[in-house]
């Protein structure tokens, strides 16, 4: 993990901590009395700052780290200041809602928070279509920037009624599930699984399938809101409609998982190399390593996989320095990790093969099981 991405990440776990404190501190106050706290404040902070703070937070930093892994690491240079903005709506809404609940300053910094999401979204959309390359990665992630934006009817909805003192109670709770529907459903799904298809779109994965099931998802996602309004009277055809979402769906996590499963097994990728002519197998998927220009940077490739058995043998021979390189590649040889009647896809091609077939030794090269085996030479 590169150490801009370490950074963010290590913010975006702190912020958990502290919604992990809200709400320690909730649930300690139904059994003591706190009188100068106000429950209902912390509890809106809790759920703004988990939105914005945590979740909201972590998505927009994964997002641009799979930006740097195209364009490298500078990338963060530009959001950056989106990253810092978003801290601050977040942290203002932390300590506003807990000081005056729902008033002029944490609805200012809620609204600020909401003109964040946008202008990411904006910058996101650009820099994504600059890459120019038509996966379906990109379709999870577009419609994931398209659904929080579209989130934020709710909240304005919400602050409609308020400004207006509109009281209608099934107003207000399909405003707040509105939201909250499209941030789950939606900004938070799709930006989730968009990374995960990122990844299996590395594994060789069926492209046709993952398409569907974007489809799939996409189509429900909508109607999929009345499931959360269910109280209001809708004509028969909207519970027909409501039905359908359901079943599209099902029917989408049901390819995925499928699609999951069969690439999780794909220990080998579509750039390996196999044969006798390879003995060991070694990572070369996202591998964190030094560039040209004194820079630092993700690759995937055979010229990442190998410097790791290289380091491998050079890190035995400066701790055994007695051993000769042959002894040293035996070592190696004879350590690696050898999973049985593991079926894979034979890098390249769609047919499976057994993973000990690709190599001489069957194997994924292990530092640690060599070392303990060269105590005893």
């Amino acid at each position: 993990m590169n150490q801009l991405l370490r950074k963010w990440l290590t913010i975006s776990f702190f912020n958990l901590v502290l919604v992990a404190m809200l709400g320690l501190l909730m649930r300690y106050k139904i059994a003591y009395s706190l009188p100068f706290i106000d429950q209902k404040h912390v509890l809106h902070s809790h759920s703004h700052f988990a939105f914005s703070g945590w979740i909201t937070q972590t998505l927009m930093v994964l997002l641009i780290h799979y930006l740097a892994l195209k364009n490298g690491e500078s990338i963060f240079k530009k959001y950056r200041w989106l990253l810092y903005a978003n801290l601050f709506t977040a942290y203002g809404m932390l300590v506003s809602f807990i000081l005056q609940g729902y008033a002029f300053f944490s609805i200012s910094f809620s609204t600020l928070s909401i003109f964040v999401s946008y202008v990411f979204a904006v910058y996101y959309w650009k820099d994504l279509t600059r890459l120019n390359e038509k996966k379906v990665s990109h379709l999870w992630l577009k419609a994931a920037l398209v659904f929080n934006v579209v989130s934020s009817i709710g909240a304005f909805g919400l602050a409609y009624m308020m400004a207006n003192r509109i009281v209608e109670q099934n107003w207000y709770l399909a405003a707040v599930y509105f939201f909250l529907h499209f941030q789950y459903n939606g900004w938070f799904l799709f930006a989730g699984m968009g990374l995960l298809v990122a990844k299996l779109e590395y594994s060789n994965a069926a492209v046709k399938k993952l398409r569907m099931a974007f489809l799939f998802f996409c189509f429900a996602c909508v109607p999929a809101y009345l499931l959360s309004a269910l109280w209001l009277p809708f004509p028969q055809l909207i519970y027909i409609v409501v039905v359908a979402a359901v079943i599209a769906q099902l029917a989408g996590w049901w390819l995925m998982v499928k699609e999951f499963i069969r690439c999780r097994l794909f220990i080998s990728y579509n750039f390996s190399n196999y044969g006798k002519l390879v003995d060991v197998f070694a990572p070369g998927l996202d591998l964190y390593s030094s560039t040209i220009d004194f820079k630092y940077k993700e690759e995937s490739g055979t010229s990442m996989a190998s410097p790791v058995v290289a380091g491998a043998a050079a890190l035995i021979r400066s701790y055994f320095p007695n051993l000769s390189a042959s002894q040293v590649k035996t070592l190696l040889l004879e350590t690696a990790e050898k999973p049985k009647n593991l079926e894979v896809l034979k890098p390249g091609t769609q047919s499976k093969i057994y993973f000990n077939e690709l190599s001489n030794s069957g194997g994924i090269i292990n530092v640690y099981n060599a070392i303990e085996k060269a105590k005893k030479y």
